[in-house]
């Protein structure tokens, strides 16, 4: 009877090593997911960062190119209206 119980008992432990092990492949295969899905997500962040420069250079650009054009409309409306350009 002793001798059962302790059979019983060591079976028991030994399922339960195997649903640890089991459940430590996958917290392993779920931690090792998560590596990658952030590593995607630096990168995507890092790309978003990339081209808010470059959207931030362009309106730069846009500005400078548009403040150059409103110059040159008023020249041509000097001129256009018969008055000496300074």
């Amino acid at each position: 009877m002793v001798l059962s119980s302790i059979v019983e008992s060591i079976n028991k432990i030994s399922t339960l090593n195997e649903q640890i092990a089991i459940a430590s492949n996958e917290q392993t295969t779920g931690l090792n997911q998560l590596g990658k899905a952030m590593n995607l997500l630096d990168l995507t962040v890092q790309d978003n960062a990339a081209a808010a420069d470059n959207i931030a250079s362009s309106a730069n650009e846009m500005l400078s190119q548009s403040s150059n054009m409103n110059g040159t409309v008023v020249e041509i409306n000097t001129l256009i209206s018969g008055r000496k350009v300074a």
